[in-house]
């Protein structure tokens, strides 16, 4: 835990850093739901944050997202990268890496009202990379390959749905009882007045281990806007059923250049 300080330190460092330079927009941190936006033509987005999964098993992850850019390719096409860095706990054995690196593309298909910054019906793509070190829980010693469609409703600029649903192709796998498995997520997002929201959201998915049960969670938390361009987030979550997460929660937040 000591090496754990003053990476945390660095970590506070760069939030102070990158929130000097920001100029504009926010996504949606905390959820595991993706949602239909993109960032625009030549737009960038960032998100950091901290999250913690504590399982039955008594084991716990901390993941740091040091970096998670999102580009605008075009007014429709954006292209993210995801880059964790983990701290795995399994009883008093500790391992500190990098975790596996996600690279994502989302296309925007369709717009409410033809508005260029309102899509509504997105889908996305993206591989998952084995660079977490298997041996040592930091990665699931596989390469996925994942597919989702993703819907994105508002009503009277107060409440906000989000659902995606999703497969994910299981290869090059190190461990044979994974295989294929599909995921799904349903959101939530009301302001209870501006800057302020509260958010719910269910998630799960069919567990990559064939032989395990499904993997459901419910999270609660807030969204605080600092202005338009800084957005900040806290959340808890909890899982039922036996496979999935006992508890965890996370803060973060998104900022757009």
């Amino acid at each position: 835990m000591r090496k754990f300080i003053p990476l945390f330190k660095k970590f506070l460092y760069t939030i102070l850093f990158l929130l000097s330079f920001s100029e504009t927009g926010f996504a949606y941190r905390p959820f595991v739901t993706e949602d239909a936006g993109v960032v625009g033509k030549g737009g960038i987005q960032t998100e950091m944050g901290y999250d913690y999964t504590k399982w039955d098993n008594n084991t716990a992850d901390h993941t740091f997202l040091l970096i998670s850019p999102h580009y605008g390719v075009t007014q429709n096409l954006e292209l993210a990268v995801a880059v964790p860095l983990m701290l795995h706990q399994a009883g008093d054995n500790n391992a500190m890496g990098v975790g596996d690196i996600t690279i994502a593309a989302k296309y925007a298909i369709l717009r409410e009202n033809n508005k260029a910054n309102d899509p509504w019906f997105t889908v996305k793509g993206g591989v998952k990379l084995n660079t977490g070190d298997y041996d040592r829980g930091l990665g699931r010693g596989d390469i996925e390959y994942a597919l989702s469609a993703i819907l994105s409703k508002s009503f009277k600029d107060r409440f906000t749905f989000h659902t995606e649903l999703g497969y994910s192709f299981v290869t090059y796998k190190k461990d044979n009882d994974l295989g294929n498995y599909f995921f799904y997520g349903v959101a939530a997002d009301y302001v209870v007045k501006k800057p302020f929201h509260i958010v719910a959201e269910i998630s799960g998915n069919k567990n990559p281990d064939k032989d395990a049960s499904y993997q459901n969670q419910v999270l609660l938390g807030v969204i605080y806007e600092f202005s338009e361009n800084i957005a900040f987030d806290a959340s808890i979550k909890k899982g039922f059923n036996p496979a999935s997460p006992e508890w965890g929660g996370g803060i973060g937040l998104t900022m757009t250049f």
